[in-house]
């Protein structure tokens, strides 16, 4: 039982470093420490989440089409002017996430994205889309 319990400490003391509380030496105890702790993490997190819901309320009323995908291309989110630019109907938006492949059927669109990722920069290339119907 005394094992387990300096294991626990362990891991709670590995916490507590990664969330760096404010005084490590603090007369509080571990289990408080680490409430603080978790409590300064919500706190950022819930600030960050309106920061990022400001940024995609610009980017709503904003003249470009916007698309964000992860590292697998898969759409996490888009504005309603990229609907518009790759003809796909604004009253029917595609369910999220999807691979961007079967929501915008560009292979040239695709590689773009996978070129601006490998070289870690902003690309820029003219294409063509060609619409693939539903039939």
């Amino acid at each position: 039982m005394e094992w387990h319990q300096i294991q626990s400490s362990k891991k709670v003391k590995a916490l507590l470093r990664d969330l760096k509380p404010d005084a490590p030496d603090s007369p509080l105890s571990f289990s408080s420490q680490l409430s603080l702790a978790i409590a300064r993490q919500q706190k950022l997190h819930q600030q960050l989440e309106q920061q990022v819901e400001s940024y995609r309320q610009v980017i709503n009323i904003a003249p470009i089409g916007y698309l964000q995908v992860d590292d697998e291309n898969q759409l996490l989110w888009y504005n309603h002017q990229a609907l518009e630019m790759l003809g796909i109907p604004v009253d029917q938006p595609p369910k999220l996430p999807r691979l961007l492949l079967e929501v915008v059927r560009s292979y040239e669109l695709d590689h773009l994205i996978e070129e601006t990722r490998s070289h870690n920069k902003p690309r820029q290339r003219d294409w063509t889309l060609y619409p693939v119907s539903a039939d």
